[in-house]
């Protein structure tokens, strides 16, 4: 009965999904794409070389004492089909974390971050047979639920000129379906809420270099090879998979009149996931790229502040209308050192543009706030 439900709770979901034309949250969800809110408002440019984005670990080896790291990122979202409009908005938490010096060359960190997020609801109607009576039913289906990456890596200062660091990760989540129906007369019919919940497990392994070679250009490499990945009902394993291995690259050159350039190239192959879902997902290997610039900006709160601006294109990993979703996106934001230089807020803005092959389009507003604490 379990398994039954699984498959009818999916079918659900890929329905109202595509009905209500919902893109960013179809098969097992949108990808935050693990970036720092710094990172975000330059377009993911710098990725691969910030310590606080959860991709390369050699960017960890040149932070100087120990540090903290939390991040917010809520989206307001609005999707437009066939004339009708819905929205919704998701609070996410992508990232948080610490970093520990281990000596004068060497640094530890622990952190986690949303690797795909499926949160959810949809309504509907549907007319529904029951016996010889034709019956409005009101359907609606919940999710609530990700996948994480849990990260421990090292990060090593081999000169000046070079650094060097290695992951190792647990890929863990749970999703939660609740499929509820409502029928208009509860003195025939009997509303039905059924749940369900499914785990998930799985390693993977990580490695980067950092280079350096002049003060004022800098080059970040870093790959992520995931190994098995099991979905779990109860004891059960129902299904593996392989968890989708990352490739990516940053290069930052900060000599232009105190105005630093950064762009980014990454590869993600979600296609190893294809296992783990539903017959109606198609999943799609993507393509990552972004730039953008920081600058010196006004004084606020007696302090320097930095301006961001950014530009962001990719493929979102899950489809369940048999084409690929882009989204490009467009932002900003702000950095401000605080208490002696010992905290700092990071504020980003991206408006984001989803489109498939049909009519639905969807945007996004997401908002990032980002703190880091040296205790």
């Amino acid at each position: 009965m379990k398994t039954a439900f699984l498959a009818l709770a999916s079918l659900c979901l890929a329905t109202t999904a595509s009905a209500q034309g919902s893109l960013s949250v179809q098969g097992f969800g949108y990808p935050p794409g693990q970036i720092s809110t710094r990172a975000e408002g330059m377009g993911g440019g710098p990725a691969e070389l910030d310590p606080q984005s959860a991709l390369n670990p050699a960017s960890i080896a040149d932070v100087g004492p120990s540090q903290l790291y939390f991040q917010y990122d809520p989206e307001f979202r609005t999707v437009s089909s066939a004339g009708a409009t819905s929205k919704t908005t998701t609070a996410r938490f992508p990232i948080v974390g610490f970093i520990l010096p281990l000596s004068t060359r060497m640094r530890f960190g622990l952190g986690a971050s949303t690797l795909v997020d499926r949160s959810s609801f949809t309504k509907s109607t549907v007319l529904q047979l029951i016996d010889v009576s034709k019956v409005n039913v009101t359907q609606s289906v919940k999710v609530l639920g990700a996948i994480d990456d849990v990260r421990a890596a090292l990060g090593y200062t081999v000169s000046p000129a070079l650094s060097i660091g290695i992951g190792a990760h647990l890929i863990t989540g749970t999703n939660q379906v609740t499929l509820t129906q409502r029928f208009p007369d509860s003195a025939r019919f009997t509303n039905l809420l059924e749940t369900s919940r499914v785990s998930y497990s799985g390693t993977a392994f990580s490695g980067g270099f950092e280079l350096h070679p002049s003060k004022l250009l800098a080059l970040g490499v870093s790959g992520r090879k995931g190994g098995t990945i099991r979905a779990e009902s109860g004891d059960t394993t129902v299904a593996t998979a392989k968890a989708p291995d990352h490739y990516g690259a940053s290069v930052e050159y900060t000599g232009w009149g105190g105005v630093g350039l950064a762009a980014r190239i990454g590869r993600d192959q979600w296609t190893a996931m294809r296992p783990l879902a539903s017959k109606g997902v198609t999943a799609y290997d993507s393509w990552d790229v972004g730039g953008g610039v920081e600058a010196e900006g006004p004084r606020l709160l007696g302090r320097a502040s930095l301006l961001r601006l950014g530009v962001r294109h990719r493929t979102l990993p899950f489809s369940t209308t048999g084409s690929s979703v882009s989204e490009l996106s467009l932002g900003g934001g702000l950095g401000l050192e605080l208490a002696r230089n010992r905290a700092r807020i990071d504020i980003g803005f991206n408006r984001a543009g989803r489109s498939s092959g049909d009519s639905v389009k969807e945007h996004a507003y997401i908002l990032s706030f980002g703190l880091r604490v040296v205790p």
